[in-house]
């Protein structure tokens, strides 16, 4: 393990080897050398509070001489299904009562359900309407459909 993450968590990235030649202006290939090679390793791991705790300590890198190209950590998601049963059994709870409030309102009696349908389920950050790898934080939601019928 390094730093505390699984050895089967950390891949190498290939390596890539540029030529600075050609991608650089000649005084820019001067100054770094004709060819520059590029790896690095990418870690993926079910430990978000691991990798919050590894980035800055990336510092420790720089000091040591390596040139690093930062890219931020990216978070995903990968638990919904694990999670959808207790949330349709929310959305449905949530729809009986307001087919409840409705009913009562209209002087009516809730009957059973005439049919139900689960549609979309996002992934996205608080507050945003899309997934913003960057954040840690994710709001899941599922989408239903469900009639009652009233009497």
């Amino acid at each position: 393990m390094a730093q505390g993450v699984a050895g089967r968590s950390i891949q190498r990235v290939q390596v890539v080897i540029l030529d600075n030649a050609q991608s650089r202006t000649s005084y820019e290939a001067t100054q770094m050398g004709r060819y520059t090679a590029r790896t690095g390793v990418q870690i993926c791991t079910n430990d978000a509070a691991k990798v919050q705790d590894l980035s800055p300590k990336s510092d420790q890198l720089l000091a040591e001489g390596v040139i690093l190209e930062t890219f931020y950590p990216k978070y995903t998601f990968t638990n919904l299904n694990t999670l959808k049963p207790t949330m349709l059994v929310m959305a449905i709870k949530g729809a009986r009562d307001a087919a409840e409030s409705f009913a009562s309102d209209s002087g009516a009696r809730l009957e059973g359900i005439t049919s139900a349908s689960q549609g979309l389920s996002t992934i996205t950050a608080p507050g945003l309407d899309y997934d913003d790898a960057g954040t840690v934080q994710k709001r899941v939601r599922v989408v239903t459909r469900v009639s009652y019928h009233m009497e």
